[in-house]
């Protein structure tokens, strides 16, 4: 997904979020916003409906990102419990 997300040119913006910088003019805020929107629009066209059901509410790309990366945290944990399983 983050191959998408750097073609559209919105990985910035996915990982580090809209920072609003000091001396920032409408114009670069509105482009901004333009892009935080493009880049929620790819993750909710990308992701199936449990997925979309936890992000469908957050305002931004950097925190509908964050409930993706949370909820996948632990399946490497799982993997190794299950190998251990399997293994005994």
């Amino acid at each position: 997904m983050k191959v998408l997300f750097r073609y559209q040119e919105v990985s910035d913006i996915v990982e580090n979020g809209s920072v609003a910088k000091l001396g920032t003019t409408h114009a670069q805020k509105a482009t901004t916003k333009k892009k935080d929107n493009k880049a929620l629009f790819l993750l909710h066209q990308c992701v199936n409906d449990v997925h979309f059901e936890k992000i469908q509410h957050a305002k931004t790309t950097k925190e509908a990102w964050g409930m993706l990366i949370q909820c996948h945290a632990g399946g490497e944990k799982i993997k190794k419990v299950r190998l251990q399983t399997l293994r005994k």
